[in-house]
Formats: structure tokens, C-alpha cells, sequence
């Protein structure tokens, strides 16, 4: 009888603290709200008038100026300034108009709030420095890239480096590219993508550092430059593009696996027919597959007819990947100049692979000759 009542009062005790729980959770979520429902009221006033006052302004946008000094648009504290940035970085991104992005960019410094950003980019909290450097690329100012070039681009924090980075592409800060480029030493793989994405968006004027930084005595920047000019569509002759030439065909040595693949692309990418012979000998004679692999796709772009045999020879290549690619390249010569290289030299016929090949032809190469 004593151990039932234990339990019963156990039940009861448990009953009553999951009740109490829940009452306490809800008088605490109704009482957040009505603490909160002043500041809320106010926000949410203070954003239509600013509203209102903005669409005014743009209405009227002969004289912004003077309106953004009255009294009117007096920005008196932090909630304001919040208030008043989201407003305007908000028809900053549905705007399609560029006069009313350069009007709204120009509110944005008139009220200060470059500044007051440009300020918290040196703060303590990690935090507000990303919100800061965040924001101001997206007010399209160009006076933050200076601030965000030489604090933001060297901070501690690799997080604010890369929201610097994204918000110096947006601004499309060209005088900013030589220390994006300095970014590839110290970025993952995975944000080195994205600092070669922002580097291919300024094209031609990302060229020359570029060309420049091919021999860097970093192996991620090497790596890194190289693969954005493979991304790069090079339709001018560049008074620099001999050195840039012999810098890439310096990279099909290089010690760095991943380098020597994309070299060999980017010279069949340039249209170097010369290189043919260089990367011939990667496809022969390199260690790793993904480099056999890359250079058998890069003859193929280039087409020479002397390295038919030596693609004919790649397709017995132990790995599956060069030998594909070997494939693939040799249908891109057709089937004449494959079967004539073919028979004058009789060692070369191998049924298996030779299928293959022909499948992706399309049919048109014919086994039965090659025998």
C-alpha cells in the first residue's frame, strides 16, 4: 500500500511540474510579445515613413540633397540607420533601373551610413565586421572598396575575408583584384571556386595579374590562375600572351598534378597546336590518370593529325577515364584520317576499345577494315 501512494504521488508531482512547465512557456511567449510590441510598433512606423520619405525623394530627385540635410530625414540613432539601410539596400536589389541605383547609392552615403559601416568593419564582434562588409557591398558604393580592400580583405576571421571578397564583386572593384588573387594561399578548395568565379565576372581586366601571378612560388595560386584563365574566353590577341604561353607550357611540368591537367587544357583552349607534342608526352608518360585524362581531351580540341596514333595507343591506357577521353578525342578527327593512321600501324588494332570509339562515332567507323 505505501509503494502505490509513493507512486501515485510520484504521478501526481510529475502532472503538475509538465503543467506548470507549460503555463510557464506560454505566459512567457505572451509577455515577449507585449514587451516587444512598443519597439515593433515603432519599427514598423518608422519604416513606412522613411518609406514614404525615400519614394518622395525619388520623385522629386532634383534636389536630394537638400532633402536628405531637412530636418525630415534627420538620422538620429541605430534603429534608424538600420531601418533607413534596409530600405534602400531592399530597392537596391529589385531596381533594374541604373539611375535610380547611382540615386539610392547616393542617399546611402549622404546619410552617413558608409561611414558608420566603414567604422564597425574594425569592431570586435566578428559578427557585426561580416554584416558591415556584407552590407556595404551591397550598397554598390565605391567608396567602401577602399575600406573593405585594406581592413576586410586582412582580417582574422576567414569568414569576413570571404564576405569582403563576395562585396568587392558586387562593387566590381578592379583596383581590389591583385589581393583577391592573394586569397587563393589561404582559402579551402571550396571558397577558391568562388574567388575564381568573381576573377572569370571581370574577364579581360582580370587578365594581366592573372598572366602575372602563373609563377607564383604558391602552389594554390598557380593552380588557382590557371584554372580561372581556362574558364576565361580569350578572343583578342594580348600584348602579353607569349609570356603567358610560355609561363603555361612552364606548367606542364609542374610538381602539383592538378596544375599540369588544366595546363593542358588551357593550351588547347588558346588553340596552340605547337603544344601538341608537349602534351602528347603527358599522355604518355605522366604518373597520375586525371593528367593522362585531361591531356587526352586537350588533343582532342587541338585536332593534329600527328597524334592520332599516340591517342590509338592512350585507348589501352590501364585507367578507364584516359582511356574514354583517348576515345572521344579520336572521334573529333573522323573516321578517314583514324583508319588510315590505324593501318600503317597494324599494332594498333584492338576490337574492344575500338567498339567503343566507334559507338560514339556514331557508327560510322567500321571494325572490319581495321582488321
Amino acid at each position: 500500500m505505501v509503494e502505490s501512494y509513493l507512486d501515485h504521488g510520484l504521478i501526481v508531482l510529475l502532472v503538475w511540474f509538465f503543467s506548470y512547465s507549460i503555463l510557464a512557456m506560454i505566459v512567457f511567449i505572451f509577455a515577449r510579445r507585449i514587451l516587444l510590441f512598443p519597439f515593433q510598433y515603432w519599427d514598423k512606423k518608422r519604416r513606412s515613413v522613411y518609406t514614404r520619405m525615400l519614394v518622395n525623394m525619388v520623385k522629386y530627385h532634383k534636389k536630394p540633397v537638400k532633402i536628405l540635410h531637412s530636418r525630415f530625414m534627420r538620422v538620429r540613432n541605430f534603429m534608424d540607420k538600420n531601418v533607413l539601410e534596409s530600405i534602400l539596400i531592399e530597392k537596391q536589389d529589385k531596381s533594374r533601373n541604373r539611375h535610380l541605383k547611382q540615386l539610392l547609392t547616393r542617399i546611402y552615403e549622404e546619410l552617413g551610413l558608409v561611414d558608420w559601416r566603414v567604422g564597425q568593419l574594425k569592431s570586435l564582434n566578428s559578427g557585426k565586421r561580416k554584416i558591415a562588409a556584407y552590407n556595404l557591398g551591397s550598397s554598390l558604393s565605391k567608396k567602401a572598396v577602399k575600406p573593405l580592400t585594406e581592413i576586410s580583405l586582412h582580417d582574422s576571421n576567414e569568414d569576413v575575408r570571404f564576405v569582403a571578397l563576395k562585396s568587392l564583386g558586387k562593387l566590381e572593384a578592379t583596383d581590389s583584384l591583385e589581393k583577391i588573387i592573394g586569397l587563393f594561399k589561404s582559402f579551402s578548395y571550396e571558397r577558391c571556386m568562388v574567388v575564381a568565379d568573381i576573377l572569370i565576372d571581370f574577364h579581360y581586366k582580370a587578365l594581366p595579374l592573372l598572366c602575372k601571378y602563373l609563377n607564383s612560388p604558391d602552389s594554390n595560386t598557380r593552380f588557382w590562375c590557371l584554372r580561372t584563365l581556362v574558364e576565361i574566353d580569350i578572343t583578342v590577341h594580348l600584348p602579353f600572351y607569349e609570356e603567358m604561353k610560355s609561363k603555361i607550357i612552364t606548367l606542364l611540368n609542374d610538381q602539383y598534378y592538378e596544375t599540369r591537367a588544366f595546363a593542358a587544357v588551357c593550351l588547347a583552349k588558346l588553340g596552340e597546336k605547337n603544344s601538341s607534342a608537349k602534351i602528347l608526352k603527358l599522355l604518355q608518360n605522366d604518373q597520375h590518370p586525371l593528367v593522362r585524362s585531361y591531356a587526352a581531351g586537350a588533343l582532342g580540341m587541338l585536332n593534329t593529325d600527328s597524334i592520332i596514333v599516340g591517342l590509338v595507343e592512350a585507348m589501352k591506357d590501364k585507367s578507364w577515364e584516359v582511356s574514354y577521353n583517348a576515345s572521344l578525342a579520336l572521334v573529333n578527327f573522323g573516321a578517314e584520317k583514324v583508319e588510315s593512321a590505324l593501318k600503317i600501324d597494324p599494332t594498333c588494332s584492338f576490337a574492344e576499345a575500338w567498339v567503343r570509339c566507334k559507338e560514339l562515332a556514331g557508327g560510322e567507323l567500321d571494325i572490319n577494315d581495321l582488321e
